[in-house]
């Protein structure tokens, strides 16, 4: 399995940029199967295959940040386990759930 879908419908760049690489590392390594039947917990894991992905992200310029690597990975998991279209689908609801509670408080504070 390889990932090359277009990223272009999440809106924060930095957040883009960052699930681009991620992509590219599980894709680069192979390792969209043997993330599927992860059960572990990231920050206390020391397999080789999150040690790669962790490495792979680092060699990419993104800087190791435990809880950062631990989304990154369990984000990388949900898509190996159920697919991209479905984990696009619940980043653009929590996009749209974000947006509609800036809006939200932006009006209450206005009243």
């Amino acid at each position: 399995m390889t990932i090359t879908e277009d990223l272009s419908f999440i809106m924060d760049e930095k957040m883009r940029k960052m699930f681009e690489e991620a992509i590219d590392a599980v894709n680069t390594l192979y390792l969209w199967d043997w993330l599927s039947s992860y059960k572990g917990s990231v920050i206390f894991d020391k397999r080789k295959e999150i040690r790669d992905i962790e490495n792979q992200l680092m060699h990419q310029g993104i800087p190791y940040n435990a809880s950062n690597y631990t989304y990154i990975i369990h984000n990388m998991q949900y898509i190996a386990s159920y697919g991209f279209a479905k984990w696009k689908l619940n980043v653009m609801i929590e996009q749209n759930e974000k947006q509609y509670s800036k809006i939200r408080d932006f009006v209450c504070d206005k009243v």
